[in-house]
């Protein structure tokens, strides 16, 4: 249901003569587009008709094209930040601290590397047991006006 009214608000979107967006806008479409699997064309020809409410910066722009975005995008992105660059600043992005994960502790980390090293010791066992044969035909043009030899036709004594 949710991925049916995202489709829905990015064709009414495209339908819009001229979509005035602030930068979190911006962000959130271009982060569905990019899980949508939106052709790049599609997503910056949205773009090129749309104005900001806000001014856009380099670093926003750099998060952005983090998402994943295509060429044309970014470049539309690039002309959208030359555009705003009278307007007011926008609010800056909230962005969500993660809690690093603690690193396992020292039985732990002997128990993995334990587990690497046979794994690295024991790799080729596992390895597939191949036999190649080659097989190698040379051929040699015929001089023109002399008689062919068949290699199977010839005998020494």
């Amino acid at each position: 249901m949710q991925f049916r009214l995202v489709a829905l608000a990015f064709a009414v979107s495209f339908a819009a003569p001229a979509q005035s967006l602030s930068v979190k806008q911006l962000f959130s479409f271009l982060q569905s587009s990019v899980q949508m699997k939106q052709a790049d064309k599609e997503v910056a020809g949205f773009l090129s008709k749309a104005k900001l409410t806000e001014k856009l910066d380099d670093r926003t722009v750099e998060e952005m094209q983090a998402l994943g975005i295509g060429p044309r995008t970014l470049a539309t992105l690039r002309v959208l930040r030359d555009q705003s660059q009278g307007l007011a600043a926008a609010a800056p992005m909230v962005e969500v601290k993660t809690v690093p994960k603690p690193p396992p502790s020292s039985e732990d980390q002997a128990a993995i590397i334990s587990d690497v090293r046979e794994y690295a010791l024991n790799y080729s066992k596992y390895l597939p047991d191949y036999i190649c044969t080659l097989v190698v035909r040379r051929y040699a043009a015929a001089i023109p006006g002399a008689a062919t030899i068949h290699p199977g036709n010839c005998r020494t004594r």
